[in-house]
């Protein structure tokens, strides 16, 4: 079988998510571990109810995801796997597997929207590399995440959204889709709203496929509430629950959230900063092109309301507009397409290719850098060095605030990833540390955040105290690149020490 272009570039993404997925230890988030690796716990056994966050208490979130990790884990176990690692592996695997497919599935259905009959096969190629092979996409696609897997699902609805006019039967099967996207996170919501604006001025046939996209979404909402009830042991309608506490917080309250508040721009600020300032660019001018110039597509109508209510909410993460990332090569080249098919296109055609040169560039430094990197500030990079190195060893772990890796916001543990036979110590600072601390049937580690070499708390030489750095959670390599991007935070970067005996 002769292999295409197209072919070796899908060949060359798949080896690049398996990477990923095999080097992106732990979670970009908090909510990625608590929310659904830790509920997935409650039915494994691993945790007690009153070990859970308080989310689980309030009922707000949707047990589709966890349910989904707790049947991974059980059938890991009938297959006699032990290891933890090997576990999250298998998660993150399935998940860059499964959204490798949804973007290769939305790219076939979306050309017409993105390129006019008049596109060379260049533009065509460029949407599938940007699609598969932008820089952050192999690095979300592999989260267990509620971003990444409503993203999934919102990428095939959207792709046979593409062709419902041609085929009403398919309306069903997208609205059992968009009502899956919606079960992993609710907050998409807010853009499915601008899909069915779209649907009732801009579609076609919209009675029959009206009541086919409704019929869907709610046949999803209530195998929602069956699953609900068996994880909660009680009736619950987590949807609502979750977007009362908002409106009873925010709106009747009025109440400042304790999770930090930003300005209206931060998005704006984080596209600009994040995927360097170039790209930052070419993306917000592309979709300023695509609004103005082509607006019919139901991918704008979902983006802008999705966007622009979340830009309203006081707290802001760039992870909250993870699930519309993906749709950005949509944007580039469907603007790129409009301005290489104007009367202009002899003046713009060279700036689009040079322009897409320079994102293949970038892209491709950053798949080099971001591939081999654990996720988040690297905690579980820790946490799986000790487990292979003195996993069956006694240890005893000496850490600064903070810094604990298994522990770091001090109350509730990521229990996973605990090993039967460690103990721990929290010291103030560094300069608290004496030799009468140390276990001698004991591997003695220190961890400590870049924050304290930063604020200088080491007495001395930390060489001169016995110990020898193993291990930091982020390379020197990353944190080089990182003054570009600014991805993370110098001081939060974790160093794992061993006490040598004098």
């Amino acid at each position: 079988m002769k292999l295409t272009f197209k072919k070796w570039i899908l060949f060359s993404a798949a080896i690049i998510f398996i990477l990923t997925a095999y080097f992106s230890v732990g979670y970009y988030h908090a909510d990625e571990h608590y929310q659904i690796i830790e509920f997935a716990g409650l039915k494994t056994g691993m945790n007690a109810p009153g070990e859970m966050p308080w989310e689980f208490h309030a009922q707000i979130r949707s047990a589709l995801l966890p349910t989904l990790a707790y049947w991974i884990f059980e059938m890991s176990s009938f297959f006699q796997m032990t290891d933890t690692y090997l576990y999250l592996f298998i998660l993150r695997l399935i998940s860059g597997f499964s959204c490798l497919f949804a973007l290769v599935f939305f790219f076939r259905k979306s050309g017409a929207f993105v390129l006019f009959s008049g596109s060379d096969s260049f533009l065509r190629t460029s949407y599938f590399i940007l699609l598969l092979l932008s820089w952050y996409i192999p690095f979300l696609s592999v989260r267990f995440s509620s971003e990444t897997w409503s993203a999934i699902f919102l990428l095939l609805g959207l792709g046979f959204y593409f062709e419902i006019a041609k085929n009403r039967s398919i309306a069903l099967v997208v609205g059992i889709l968009f009502g899956l996207s919606f079960l992993f996170r609710f907050q998409i919501a807010f853009g499915l709203i601008g899909v069915g604006a779209y649907h009732l001025i801009c579609g076609q046939q919209k009675l029959r496929t009206t009541l086919g996209l409704l019929s869907g979404f709610s046949l999803v909402l209530l195998a929602g509430v069956l699953i609900d009830r068996w994880f909660y042991s009680e009736w619950v309608f987590t949807p609502w629950n979750y977007f009362w506490l908002f409106f009873e917080n925010d709106v009747l309250n009025q109440t400042e959230s304790s999770f930090g508040t930003s300005s209206g721009f931060y998005y704006l600020e984080t596209l600009y900063q994040l995927p360097t300032h170039f790209a930052g660019v070419v993306i917000l001018a592309s979709f300023i092109i695509v609004l103005i110039f082509r607006p019919r597509n139901p991918v704008t109508w979902f983006v802008l309301p999705f966007a622009l209510i979340h830009s309203l909410i006081a707290h802001k993460e760039e992870r909250f507009l993870f699930p519309i990332v993906f749709l950005v090569p949509f944007f580039i080249l469907s603007a790129f397409s409009f301005l290489t098919s104007t009367r202009f296109k002899k003046i713009f055609k060279p700036i689009v290719y040079g322009t897409l040169f320079c994102l293949f560039f970038i892209h491709s430094v950053g798949l080099f850098y971001m591939t081999p990197k654990s996720a988040g500030h690297g905690r579980n990079e820790i946490t799986q060095y000790i487990h292979t190195h003195y996993g069956s060893q006694k240890i005893h772990l000496i850490n600064t605030p903070a810094a604990n890796p298994y522990n770091p916001w001090g109350s509730l543990p990521t229990k996973i990833y605990l090993e039967k036979h460690i103990q721990f110590l929290q010291v103030d600072n560094l300069a608290g540390i004496s030799d009468s601390m140390f276990k001698p049937d004991y591997v003695n580690l220190l961890v400590l955040r870049g924050y304290d070499i930063d604020h200088n708390y080491l007495p001395g030489n930390i060489d001169r105290m016995g110990f020898r750095l193993e291990i930091q959670s982020i390379s020197k390599k990353e944190q080089s690149m990182n003054r570009y991007v600014k991805g993370f935070v110098n001081a939060e970067v974790i160093y794992l020490y061993k006490w040598e005996r004098k």
